[in-house]
């Protein structure tokens, strides 16, 4: 889905901006797609530290686009941050993938030219699909061990009357 909208987003951008694509648009679809995994590793991150689905939207919100906007060199150069600012803008994906957008578009620039910034993403997905799995992974554990824990007390609040539907008592 994540991958149809970048490729309608840059048809847009052709036909209706005229904002040509003067580098190639297999290294741009690379690096969004090392993005959309990054993005969703995020939000799986975001949602095993929450108990909403609402709660996990914000949390991924206020923890993307925020730094994305503020940080990223979509507005300021990061060359131009001082401070947590410019780490934070270094190290952000999204700095990568606006240097990579960016150098396709506007300078015809193709994947080894833009080598550096296509490591970072690439060394970013492992890092946050492990650290997202295994919070998953830690999150399923503890849920699984409250219920059994639940269903061991007397009196939890769920009845054992209906096998198929618990009924709240």
């Amino acid at each position: 889905l994540a991958m149809l909208n970048f490729v309608l987003m840059s048809v847009l951008a052709v036909t209706v901006f005229g904002v040509p694509i003067t580098g190639s648009f297999l290294s741009l679809a690379l690096a969004a797609l090392l993005f959309v995994v990054i993005a969703t590793g995020f939000g799986l991150l975001a949602s095993t530290f929450t108990n909403t689905q609402v709660a996990a939207m914000f949390v991924t919100i206020i923890g993307t686009v925020l730094p994305a906007v503020q940080f990223s060199g979509l507005i300021h150069p990061t060359s131009s941050l001082e401070g947590l600012g410019r780490a934070i803008g270094t190290v952000y994906p999204a700095t990568h993938f606006l240097t990579i957008s960016r150098g396709i578009f506007a300078k015809g620039l193709d994947a080894v030219d833009l080598a550096p910034s296509y490591w970072a993403l690439a060394v970013t997905v492992p890092v946050v699909t492990v650290w997202a799995a295994n919070s998953s992974l830690r999150f399923g554990a503890r849920m699984s061990r409250d219920c059994r824990a639940r269903k061991r007390r007397p009196g939890s609040g769920v009845s054992q009357v209906t096998p198929a539907f618990q009924v709240l008592t």
